[in-house]
């Protein structure tokens, strides 16, 4: 979620991707239809601007995802499938300093496939690494390092075999905005290297984002209209120069 303007004076937020790409539908009677509704998200929260809870809804599967809160902290994340039951369930675990280290997920009914991520951090409640294991099986392990703002500089993933699958350095301006990452993806056994670029807007949102992949360029750009507590209420994405999505949302204020 975007940094939102006044946020204590928030009640709820409405909002809705919308794919602008053409599309047929029907049989007999075939319609264009330019604009489809992809997925959906509603968030509510407290007097005191804390989130308690967000609900998601992909259109095209039915498939709902209800996320609850306490003092702002996920604590739990359900994913409930067309039928009704529950397709994978998230339980998150603190420490006493409101630090998360445990991200334990269940898919009931496959098995019992589950999945847990341990999360470490400083003395300054940073997360500094994080191991991940599936059905108590070590998967990976990732170091995460900050630069002297306490931005993240460096994402570095290895797997069990200690190779490197992933890793990611970040650079920020003197506004401490991200504006470049360069960094490898092996996680599927195929070298990526990337780098992404980002330009942002006088409101400090991204206005132009980059992405050089394997010597592929990708470009996209987003145009805002704002509500008069200047928060975004439109965002357009336009890829490679074509307006390919439009997120929409309304906030409801007190």
């Amino acid at each position: 979620m975007d940094n939102l303007k006044r946020k204590e004076s928030i009640v709820s937020i409405f909002e809705e991707i919308i794919n602008v790409n053409s599309k047929i539908v029907g049989t007999i009677f075939k319609k264009e239809v330019l604009e489809e509704v992809l997925f959906q998200t509603r968030q509510y929260y407290f007097t005191n601007g804390m989130l308690i809870k967000s609900e998601e809804f992909l259109t095209n599967t039915n498939q709902k995802t209800i996320k609850e809160y306490s003092n702002e902290k996920l604590q739990t994340d359900t994913t409930i499938d067309r039928y009704g039951c529950v397709f994978h369930k998230t339980i998150y675990k603190y420490d006493i300093n409101g630090n998360k280290i445990l991200h334990d997920m269940d898919f009931p009914g496959s098995n019992r496939y589950i999945t847990e991520f341990l999360n470490y951090y400083d003395n300054q409640s940073r997360l500094i690494k994080k191991e991940s294991y599936a059905n108590a099986k070590f998967e990976y392990t990732e170091d995460i390092c900050y630069n002297s703002n306490n931005n993240i500089s460096l994402i570095w993933r290895k797997n069990s075999d200690n190779n490197e699958i992933y890793k990611r350095n970040n650079y920020y301006n003197y506004f401490n905005q991200l504006y470049k990452a360069v960094g490898l993806d092996n996680e599927k056994g195929n070298k990526s290297f990337f780098e992404y670029l980002y330009e942002y807007n006088n409101n400090g949102e991204v206005s132009v984002y980059t992405s050089l992949k394997n010597g592929k360029t990708q470009i996209s750009k987003y145009e805002y209209k704002y509500d008069y507590q200047s928060n975004w209420i439109e965002k357009q994405q336009f890829q490679d120069g074509k307006l390919n999505q439009i997120l929409k949302r309304r906030i409801n204020y007190r």
